[in-house]
């Protein structure tokens, strides 16, 4: 049995809980009353009693009720109650459906204990050892209530006719899996992150718009959405998509594109999502896009859009208790105060979303605050706070969860350990392979060991980095953190500073992918197909390779990438993943 799932899910299905099971149970209840009060209604007629329904007053005791109808009558109705809701739970949940109207409304559905679809006779089982004691008067509220009850306490959730019959209601594994990842992935399990991480694969054949859109929603707290790029693009593509399905694609790609160093491509996302969704008014969905917005002009210094932004963000989200969307507001005006270097606002904004030393059920923004969180400590000489923290990230094991995150824990075990030994963490932090898709925050841990050694007076040593993260910095647009390893340089005694360009001929791992497509003879918009881009982006990108590579044009481009001209001799270009399949 899954005991919680938003702690652990296995590849196999999850079983439901007594609320769900309940809130099924009333929808169900509701669809046989319809055919019922009308049965009763011709039923009456045909037995000349219709009269006796205007003379009923509420209150009445049972055997007033008995005497205006008459036994027959009772029984009749109970008998077709009976009957219709044996057929009506027992075809329903022997279909293909394998599930009634309520169960179906809520995604739960009933199979038996290997997960296969169970046979008529065996929902027939279900049903006269469940729903037939409870319409015995008196007795049925007591069996009721044990059969209930006995849900929370048994192997795999199973009430007493369930138990008996041998059966088990499951909730589809993709639903358990948002629960499983987005409300708690500071939390998440190895076996979930495995069942996410085939998911993810098979998304390529997936053609169910929603699937996608609920598999990307999951990726994107574990750090996974660049591999739903594909298929989130074929949704925005498809011409039968609807608006809001549209929607939700372009927001997992504009979070992406954000997280990747895209920050023209996110900008030109948010705003089409946002005339997507209707302009101005102001729904969840536009909200984060506006939070994309606000974290852009938190990074750039566009300090009055920013605070405009979040302004709009909590103005909404406040009165109606959308503590989500407050904590996107949180989160872009701390970046924005980190930016300015007011680290005494951007501590107390960061332990809003996240309190220092702990990761707070159901708090899922915490893990993209957590260097913020750190960094501001440490800089208003908080060093308890900063160092509970950090065991905080270690104790729920945050590293595992993808390469930018161990980035993150790397980094913030750095800032807070004793000069000796902060290097060892700086140069673990930087080793780590895969974290060049994540250029700010690389550049930024890059930026704190630069200026580590210089305080230690390894000036030399800390050209380097501090070079490189200044490089970053000027090609994303990251005004403050760029002035701020530029200050730094100086301070090390080298007094040119480029304040233009990264140094020429160092080609980041997506430069140099598009730059050896593109020397391959692929068009811009087939390189944005192969990569899952936009034809922007590749634009951008090659016209930042040309002078790095001192060519004006991609006909040089086959001749200027040799060994000695680039980082590597072989980029690596993105290829189908293999299928993982999972039995549901």
């Amino acid at each position: 049995m899954n005991q919680s799932p938003s702690r652990t899910l296995s590849p196999t299905p999850s079983y439901a809980g007594l609320s769900l099971r309940l809130f099924a149970g009333v929808i169900d209840l509701l669809v046989l009353a319809v055919p019922l009060a009308v049965f009763i209604s011709f039923l009456s007629v045909g037995m000349k009693i219709s009269t006796a329904f205007l003379e009923l007053r509420p209150g009445e005791p049972p055997s007033q009720i008995l005497k205006a109808f008459g036994h027959t009558f009772i029984y009749i109705s109970l008998a077709f109650f009976l009957l219709m809701s044996w057929l009506y739970f027992a075809i329903l949940e022997s279909s293909r459906w394998r599930a009634t109207v309520g169960k179906r409304a809520v995604s739960l559905y009933v199979t038996d204990l290997q997960g296969k679809r169970v046979t008529f006779a065996r929902a027939t089982a279900r049903f006269f050892f469940g729903r037939l004691f409870m319409h015995i008067p008196v007795l049925g509220i007591y069996y009721f209530m044990i059969d209930c009850f006995s849900i929370p306490f048994t192997q795999r959730k199973q009430a007493i006719h369930d138990a008996v019959s041998g059966l088990a209601p499951h909730a589809p594994a993709d639903l358990m899996l948002r629960h499983a990842v987005c409300a708690d992935p500071a939390r998440v399990t190895t076996s979930a992150l495995a069942h996410l991480d085939c998911l993810v694969a098979d998304l390529r054949r997936e053609t169910h718009l929603i699937k996608i859109i609920r598999t990307s929603h999951c990726a994107r707290f574990v750090d996974r959405l660049n591999l739903c790029r594909e298929p989130l693009w074929r949704i925005v593509r498809d011409p039968a998509a609807s608006g809001i399905i549209k929607a939700n694609a372009l927001r997992d790609l504009c979070l992406d594109d954000f997280s990747a160093g895209q920050w023209e491509d996110a900008e030109r996302l948010a705003d089409e999502g946002i005339k997507l969704t209707g302009g101005q008014d102001p729904r969840p969905l536009i909200s984060h896009f506006r939070y994309v917005l606000a974290l852009l002009a938190a990074v750039r210094v566009d300090e009055d859009v920013n605070r405009a932004l979040c302004n709009e963000l909590t103005s909404w989200a406040a009165p109606r208790r959308a503590l989500g969307i407050q904590r996107c507001s949180l989160h872009a005006r701390a970046l924005a105060a980190i930016g300015r270097g007011h680290y005494e606002d951007a501590f107390r904004l960061a332990a809003a979303v996240s309190p220092p030393g702990e990761f707070a059920s159901h708090i899922s923004d915490a893990l993209f605050i957590c260097l913020d969180l750190v960094e501001a400590a440490v800089r208003t000489n908080r060093r308890k706070e900063a160092h509970a923290h950090v065991a905080a990230m270690r104790q729920e094991r945050i590293a595992a969860l993808s390469p930018r995150l161990a980035l993150l824990v790397a980094g913030s075990a750095a800032l807070v350990a004793p000069d000796h030994v902060a290097g060892e963490h700086f140069e673990k932090a930087l080793a780590l392979r895969g974290t060049d898709r994540w250029p700010f925050d690389r550049a930024r841990v890059q930026l704190a060991y630069g200026e580590h050694l210089r305080r230690n007076g390894a000036a030399s040593g800390s050209r380097a980095h501090l070079s490189e993260a200044l490089g970053v910095f000027q090609r994303l647009g990251a005004r403050p953190w760029a002035n701020r390893a530029g200050n730094e340089l100086r301070a090390t005694g080298q007094l040119r500073v480029n304040h233009h360009s990264p140094q020429a001929g160092a080609l980041t791992p997506q430069e140099q992918t598009i730059a050896a497509l593109a020397a391959s003879g692929m068009s811009n918009k087939q390189i944005a197909e192969r990569l899952y881009l936009s034809h922007r982006t590749v634009e951008n990108h090659l016209h930042r390779v040309f002078p790095k590579l001192g060519i004006t044009s991609r006909a040089g481009l086959r001749d200027a990438l040799t060994p000695d001209r680039t980082n590597s001799t072989s980029p690596h270009v993105p290829s189908p993943k293999s299928s993982c399949r999972t039995d549901q």
